[in-house]
């Protein structure tokens, strides 16, 4: 535990621009379920809440048993095994604040006295890739486009684990369990309960993988992002770049070109252009994949590294954030 919260304040003491983004949640008066994406600036609760009308904030840190939340969340929290909670300081239960920090990648439970939109300044989350408890509820949420997610069914029908469990939504203050999977969608920033019948490694449709958490790191020249269609149904790719530092990347596509007869097997760096940009990548089959390879440009890098973010979006809505972090050759 000590090493994990080093590494957390460490983490936030570089904090990067290049990684930085702004979420935006609507929070509505009474409770709601919160996926954070993003890792806050400001991590302590009770800087980050301040001039929020947010008044608890709850998150459940180990699980026991299957049995970690009721149909009602303005059940004491702390009788429920697991959960660590924040209060603000002026109610008079406030001293039974056990919630230190918070960090994203996670699922909430917030209180507000009122309805507001909530802009969480941070940077894109390492801690993405959830680890699932077996054959428990587990708390979770996602990254997806704003009022374009994907239905529920569309989402875990890959999944053995996943494609037949319950799911709970927290509606007017009630956990409804979702009798229409094909019909209702994932929100963004929003949290859920699901069930997961053994083990699991599951993340979504489309399983994108850069070898480290979601960062990639291009060093020694290379690098590259693997991406996959798990569901049974095509599926259209789009690859965003966000360049918020005005700094360009110092990194090219490193595509191989096939089948010329002059040269069967040729190496084509295509240049990053020096701003954000958006392209579209081959629509991808069942099943099928495809690898992105990047490439360092040693020769135009005037400083040690360069960071932004790189975002793998769906035609159904899914969403897969990226650090890119480029590393200069003699690092």
């Amino acid at each position: 535990m000590i090493l994990l919260v080093w590494c957390f304040f460490t983490s936030h003491a570089s904090s990067n621009e290049g990684f930085k983004r702004t979420q935006v949640i609507e929070i509505q008066k009474g409770w709601n379920a919160v996926f954070l994406e993003v890792d806050p600036l400001e991590f302590e609760p009770s800087k980050l809440l301040s001039g929020t009308p947010i008044e608890i904030i709850a998150t459940l840190h180990l699980r026991h048993n299957t049995s970690q939340y009721s149909t009602n969340p303005d059940a004491n929290l702390l009788q429920k095994q697991g959960w660590t909670v924040w209060y603000e300081n002026s109610r008079e239960d406030s001293f039974l604040t056990n919630l230190s920090l918070i960090s994203g990648g996670k699922a909430y439970l917030v209180k507000s006295k009122e309805s507001f939109v909530w802009n969480i300044e941070g940077e894109v989350s390492i801690w993405s890739k959830f680890k699932w408890k077996t054959n428990a509820f587990n708390f979770v949420g996602f990254s997806v486009k704003k009022d374009q997610g994907p239905t529920f069914d569309q989402f875990f029908k890959p999944s053995a684990a996943h494609n037949d469990s319950d799911i709970y939504r927290l509606k007017d203050g009630k956990w409804i369990l979702i009798e229409q999977k094909a019909v209702e969608t994932l929100k963004s920033g929003e949290a859920f309960w699901v069930f997961c019948k053994g083990k699991s490694n599951y993340s979504g449709p489309i399983n994108v993988d850069v070898g480290s958490f979601s960062e990639l790191i291009v060093g020694g020249n290379t690098g590259e992002i693997k991406i996959k269609n798990l569901s049974n149904f095509p599926i259209e790719l789009t690859l965003k770049h966000f360049l918020e530092t005005g700094k360009p990347q110092p990194i090219d596509f490193g595509l191989r070109v096939l089948d010329d007869p002059d040269n069967p097997i040729q190496n084509l760096n295509l240049k990053f252009p020096d701003k954000s940009w958006t392209i579209g990548l081959p629509s991808l089959e069942s099943g099928q994949g495809i690898t992105v390879p990047l490439k360092s440009r040693s020769a135009d890098m005037l400083q040690d590294s360069y960071h932004s973010l790189l975002c793998v979006e769906s035609g159904i809505g899914t969403l897969n954030w990226i650090r890119l972090t480029n590393l200069k050759d003699n690092l």
